[in-house]
């Protein structure tokens, strides 16, 4: 349970610092930061090797390569390039879990046949582990 307490500070942490590197027009310190926060955060949230089965699967090795390109060209200072590449790669990897978390049916895995189903049950029991430790804490 700590490391999912961890892991969801360092993905806090990570858009924190995306947001302010796009903020800071595009500042490349910013922007590496905020990505290898999310990216170790993603790891503690949902555990070392379900992190590499979902970087790994056939059907988004094309998120995960425009992913990891993208945050190749954001460490070599290619920020506006990175970011764009790496948002397209972002989307094609976690935009099946936006879409379910943005729908009405937050946790109907119908809604959403092509998405990873680990992915969103982890997400999904995060969801109400935290509004319970929310609820605990009020």
């Amino acid at each position: 349970m700590l490391t999912v307490e961890i892991g969801v500070g360092l993905v806090s942490g990570g858009v924190f610092f995306l947001v302010l590197g796009l903020i800071m027009f595009f500042d490349a310190t910013l922007l590496a930061m905020g990505n290898v926060l999310f990216v170790s955060g993603i790891s503690l949230l949902i555990g070392p090797q379900k992190t590499l089965l979902f970087f790994t699967r056939k059907q988004k090795i094309r998120g995960t390569v425009c992913f990891f390109t993208g945050m190749a060209l954001v460490f070599l200072r290619w920020a506006l390039i990175g970011m764009v590449v790496e948002m397209i790669g972002f989307l094609n990897l976690f935009g099946c879990v936006l879409r379910v978390l943005t729908s009405s049916e937050t946790f109907s895995l119908s809604s959403s046949v092509f998405c990873d189903k680990y992915l969103l049950l982890d997400v999904s029991c995060l969801y109400l582990e935290s509004a319970k430790y929310v609820r605990f804490l009020h």
